[in-house]
């Protein structure tokens, strides 16, 4: 008897478990976005207070936090970041994925005032894309741990 109880714990747990990690690659899709929109508003500082060429603001970006995305993690250069971006750890959509590319790619071809203008324009759109991602994304999470938990109870009924 013990044991059943136990083996039904278990497997709902592991159910539990599983839709918990689901569920933080949901979360993730939507902090990912959001930690994009930081990194370019970094980079508007950068480029306002200290002027520095585009791969010094990589450089700077690349060291600056823990929770950086993984394509600036251990890049030196423009060159590097664009070939980061091409293998996209991110999980990027289509869309937000040319946007940086078009960005970096064109990063240092204008005067100060338009680059500043195109780094704003990509942190706005990066901020409108985590508004419409959050609430998506936060239901698919409540919907993963749902079903996780609730296939781990139902796997557990079944084995009994």
């Amino acid at each position: 008897m013990i044991s059943d109880i136990l083996g039904v714990l278990l497997l709902t747990v592991c159910g539990g478990g599983i839709g918990a990690y689901v569920s933080s690659e949901y979360k993730r899709h939507t902090m990912i976005l959001e930690e994009v929109s930081e990194m370019l508003l970094r980079m508007t500082l950068l480029m306002d207070f200290e002027s520095p060429t585009v791969d010094e603001i990589v450089r700077k970006l690349s060291d600056c936090r823990s929770d950086t995305p993984c394509f600036l993690k251990n890049v030196s250069c423009r060159e590097e970041l664009l070939h980061a971006l091409v293998d996209n750890d991110d999980g990027f959509a289509e869309c937000d994925l040319a946007k940086l590319k078009v960005l970096f790619n064109e990063l240092g071809s204008s005067d100060k005032p338009s680059e500043l203008r195109r780094i704003g324009s990509a942190r706005a759109y990066f901020e409108r894309r985590a508004e419409t991602e959050r609430p998506k994304n936060e239901q698919k999470a409540k919907l993963a741990s749902a079903l996780g938990l609730m296939g781990g109870i139902l796997t557990a009924v079944l084995l009994l």
